[in-house]
């Protein structure tokens, strides 16, 4: 292959066709491998560990006594990080899982612990539900009612059968946002009657003092109660209510008078607090903190030790609590074995899970769902996975542990050869010609009138005369009598259409852009027999980028994004029109929301101000991701106006802008100007639809 005319590394079919570029656990998001069991053992095993702790006795949760659960791999890639986002619906949603975040350049304290748990229980525990705070808030309110009716402290005639029912009911029965609910009402009109009752209940549940189990519900209530006024500002009531004086903080003066004293808000008091919030949680639900992407710690001594002193410490303050401690084996052999004592290191080792490789069949499993994830064609799918040769790859690595990212890369690395571009033509522009010229000679030999029987058939050339209707382009030969067909290996030059109908021979000189003409019909036919094309922004942003500094009718320039450093968008200016672009992906959605914020406020004070947002036929963008569906109306008939491509459109597209890339780089031997003219052809229909009027009828 020419070097100059190879496909560029960042080209369409590697850079967004490849599902396998992602890894087994992308960071910060969840696993797009939905159904997939890796490690059933260890997951089964883990999962039996933390059940264990809805099992353990109300003492437990009163003096503490948490598990820490050791979960190591041998090395990154095994699915440490996939197996514990499998968690919460592996445990029916019957524990809190909380994961933590611990950056090793800041230090660590009992404050940052007790936000982040604060803030964790602060998160829905799935769509259109309650928070794990709210359900920790109706769980207390319900065991403290269930209590008092069951002892008598409120009267009621069938007291068994109804605090049953609100242990059974407290999601519903304790939703203060519902001004309807008779429960959460009366609770909430007697709630200073009925605390000196409810502290005793509590105390015997968690182990509360009556001083912290009276703070925690007012604090409790404060929170609940706070829903219409907006998610913020109900975690910043809760913070706010623990940080009152408790009833024990009054102290009398000699004159009688009471003296209301500050808590203190220190580190120790954040300790206290945090220990508390565990055993109230624990008595609604099992804790699971999950302690992970700690590789920012190896070989840092101090921090791995004041790490571990730290969870040692949490351990005692919280019962029926799991800590996930998740590692890998450089990390744990060369930085904590190495660094705690044997006393800290037995507490962290009491239960362990050590992650093996994947099986065959696992691996077989994960293909086949990221083939479907990616929307692969069955018929490309099932060819893809023969020539994977997965059972070949598994002899090959036997006795070795084989990791699901290894896997991965193996199938990438695949898909890249499967879909490679075909090989460029040659550069010399003359030898297709020579080829053509050999075929119009036989073609010739095969047309030459035979000879009546008896008589010898003519083995003189035919004279230049008689082929002058091939050679030059003003003559007109009668079409042959022959049914052959030649095929004709150049692409139609668009810029300078040969004036004859034969399309085998020219006697002009093939133009400056031939070479790129030919790439561009190889790149095209390569985009389009691919079996789906997705959408690539990097793609038609700079070609969008590239026409506005080419274009006479428009002006190019890029702007900035509000509250988005270093984010652009690109605009298109005319006289009566303004045409932003996104530069980025649509995975990007702080970025998309930025600009359609951007654009909508454009919009209003910028007549003909609209932002163009491209769509796939086969795979069409979903507003839904930024806008609900009444605003998604309101802004397509104000700003936003969305462009729609099929199959074809999309594989100009991509060879145009390859084309333009590689002409940049030097590939052929035209400027870039000229480059850009040969293939303005190509982008004249996209263009016509974008800059005519947004409620334009589609041409």
């Amino acid at each position: 292959m020419t070097p100059s005319l190879a496909m560029a590394s960042d080209s369409f079919s590697t850079k967004l066709c490849n599902p396998f570029a992602a890894d087994i656990f992308p960071d910060g998001e969840a696993p797009a491998d939905a159904g997939l069991i890796l490690h059933h053992d260890a997951k089964e095993h883990l999962e039996e560990l933390i059940a264990q702790a809805a099992h353990e006795p109300v003492s437990s949760v009163r003096k503490g006594q948490g598990r820490v659960i050791l979960l190591r791999a041998p090395r990154a890639g095994y699915g440490k990080s996939y197996l514990i986002s499998r968690l919460q619906p592996g445990t029916g949603g019957e524990s809190f899982v909380l994961p933590l975040e611990f950056d090793p350049e800041e230090p660590l304290s009992w404050k940052s612990l007790f936000d982040q748990v604060l803030t964790a229980l602060h998160e829905p525990i799935a769509e259109g539900m309650p928070t794990a705070l709210d359900l920790i808030a109706r769980r207390t309110f319900a065991m403290v009612n269930a209590g008092m009716l069951r002892t008598g402290k409120v009267p009621c005639e069938q007291p068994q059968e109804a605090a049953a029912a609100l242990e059974a009911r407290y999601v519903e029965l304790f939703d203060f946002s519902k001004p309807d609910q008779p429960v959460a009402s009366w609770f909430q009109e007697h709630f200073e009657r009925l605390l000196p009752f409810s502290t005793p209940f509590i105390h015997d549940e968690s182990g509360l003092s009556e001083g912290e189990a009276t703070h925690w519900l007012r604090a409790l209530c404060g929170y609940a109660q706070a829903g219409a006024e907006g998610d913020p500002t109900r975690l910043a009531t809760l913070r706010w209510a623990l940080k009152q004086p408790e009833s024990g903080a009054v102290t009398p003066s000699a004159g009688g008078m009471q003296f209301l004293q500050a808590t203190p808000d220190n580190d120790t008091f954040h300790k206290e607090k945090l220990g508390e919030l565990c055993r109230l949680t624990a008595a609604c639900r099992p804790l699971v903190v999950v302690l992970d992407h700690l590789d920012g710690f190896h070989r840092s001594s101090d921090k791995v030790l004041r790490l571990a002193n730290f969870l040692s410490d949490w351990r005692r303050l919280a019962g029926r609590t799991r800590f996930v401690l998740s590692v890998n084996q450089d990390l744990w052999e060369q930085t904590f074995l190495k660094t705690l004592p044997s006393a800290l290191e037995d507490r962290l080792t009491s239960s362990q899970i050590t992650l093996g490789g994947i099986s065959r069949e696992a691996a077989e499993e994960l293909i086949r769902l990221r083939l479907a994830a990616a929307r692969v064609p069955e018929p490309v799918s099932v060819h893809f996975t023969q020539s994977l040769a997965l059972p070949q790859y598994f002899a090959e690595e036997a006795g070795k542990l084989i990791s699901p990212r290894a896997v991965l890369r193996y199938a990438a690395h695949a898909w890249h050869e499967h879909w490679k571009a075909p090989p460029a033509p040659a550069g010399d522009p003359a030898i297709p010609v020579a080829k053509m010229r050999d075929m119009l000679d036989r073609l010739r030999e095969r047309l030459a009138p035979q000879a009546p029987a008896g008589e010898p058939a003519p083995t003189a050339p035919l004279s230049s005369s008689a082929t002058s209707g091939y050679t030059n382009g003003s003559q007109h030969p009668e079409p042959p009598h022959s049914g052959a067909i030649l095929p004709d290996p150049v692409p139609a030059i668009p810029r300078t259409p040969a004036p004859s109908p034969s399309p085998f021979l020219t006697s002009r000189a093939v133009g400056p852009d031939h070479a790129l003409q030919v790439r561009f019909h190889t790149l095209r036919a390569h985009f389009a027999s691919s079996p789906w094309l997705l959408l690539d922004q990097d793609r038609l942003y700079y070609l969008m980028k590239l026409s506005g500094q080419r274009l006479a009718v428009v002006r190019f320039l890029e702007t900035g994004l509000p509250g988005l450093p270093r984010a652009i968008a690109g605009v298109w200016q005319s006289p009566d029109a303004e045409i932003l672009f996104g530069s980025e992906p649509y995975e990007d959605r702080p970025y998309w929301a930025a600009l359609i914020d951007f654009a909508r406020q454009r919009s209003a004070y910028v007549p003909g101000s609209r932002l163009v947002m491209f769509s796939a036929a086969s795979a069409p963008v979903n507003l839904g991701v930024w806008l609900h569906q009444d605003e998604i109306v309101a802004a397509r008939a104000q700003f936003l106006d969305l462009q729609t491509l099929d199959h074809p459109t999309l594989a100009a597209c991509y060879a145009t802008d390859e084309v333009l890339r590689e002409s940049e780089r030097g590939s052929f031997n035209l400027g870039s100007a000229d480059a850009f003219a040969a293939m303005a052809p190509q982008l004249e229909y996209l263009w016509k639809r974008l800059t005519r009027p947004l409620h334009a009828p589609a041409s």
